[in-house]
């Protein structure tokens, strides 16, 4: 699970519209394997954020604090936000290869989410149980359509390797 990634730029590109997205590019998101969903089981992705105003932590559930970034402002935190996760399968993310400093960061962030992992888990099963009620959670994204477009860039992902593989 400790791995982080960047969502590719079709993917990024179809997701922009949702106001609830996160639009930063280079945002590095962590990916949370083998979680059920609407009778699925599916990969999904959080992101780690610099810049949450600290009354999110208060929200039970919602946040998983890290270790401040360089671009974390006084006032505010950096973690793993809940709400903001996003369906993902191999056509939609990247691997990236970061600086030294950049990797120095991440492992913090890392050691972290290693310490928390049962915990993230619950976050992210108690968030999708209200989706799959139709309990629409205020600054979430529209985690329906961004897994139906998950799913045909995988579809499409597929249909071109097959088409190659000929």
């Amino acid at each position: 699970m400790s791995i982080f990634f960047h969502l590719k730029n079709n993917y990024y590109s179809e997701l922009i519209n949702d106001p609830e997205f996160e639009n930063n590019p280079s945002r590095n998101y962590i990916i949370v394997p083998k979680i059920k969903y609407k009778g699925r089981i599916i990969n999904v992705a959080i992101p780690l954020r610099s810049n949450i105003n600290i009354n999110f932590q208060k929200r039970k559930g919602e946040i998983i604090p890290t270790v401040p970034t360089p671009k974390t402002r006084p006032g505010n935190i950096a973690g793993f936000h809940i709400l903001k996760i996003i369906p993902v399968n191999r056509a939609t993310v990247v691997r990236y290869d970061y600086d030294m400093q950049a990797r120095r960061d991440l492992a913090l962030a890392e050691q972290i989410v290693k310490q928390s992992e049962d915990v993230l888990k619950q976050y992210i099963i108690s968030f999708l149980s209200c989706l799959e009620k139709n309990e629409k959670t205020w600054a979430a994204i529209d985690f329906d359509n961004a897994l139906q477009i998950a799913d045909t860039l995988k579809a499409q992902s597929q249909a071109a390797f097959n088409k190659n593989k000929k």
